[in-house]
C-alpha cells in the first residue's frame, strides 16, 4: 500500500484525495494486491497518507476548502525506511 502511494505521489503533481485514491487503488488492482473491499482500501490509503503528511513526506494544501496532496523530496527516503 505504501509503495503504491509513494509511486503515485512521486509524480510532480498535486492530487485531491479522490483522484489519489483512484490511482492507488487502480495500481493495487493491476498488481492483484487489492481485495474486493474498496472502502477498506480507501480507509487504509487515507491512514497511510496522513502518516506521510505527519512525517513531512507529503505536503497538504487547502485551497477553497479543497485539500490537495503533493509528495516532497523526502518521500523516497520514507519508502526506504518503510521497507
Amino acid at each position: 500500500m505504501t509503495e503504491e502511494l509513494v509511486a503515485v505521489l512521486s509524480v510532480k503533481k498535486a492530487f485531491e484525495f479522490k483522484d489519489l485514491h483512484q490511482a492507488v487503488f487502480a495500481n493495487l488492482v493491476a498488481r492483484k494486491a487489492a481485495g474486493n473491499n474498496e472502502d477498506l482500501a480507501r480507509l487504509r490509503i487515507y491512514e497511510k497518507l496522513q502518516q506521510l503528511v505527519t512525517q513531512g513526506a507529503v505536503n497538504k494544501t487547502m485551497v477553497k476548502e479543497i485539500k490537495k496532496y503533493r509528495g516532497t523530496a523526502s518521500l523516497a527516503s520514507v519508502l526506504a525506511a518503510a521497507l
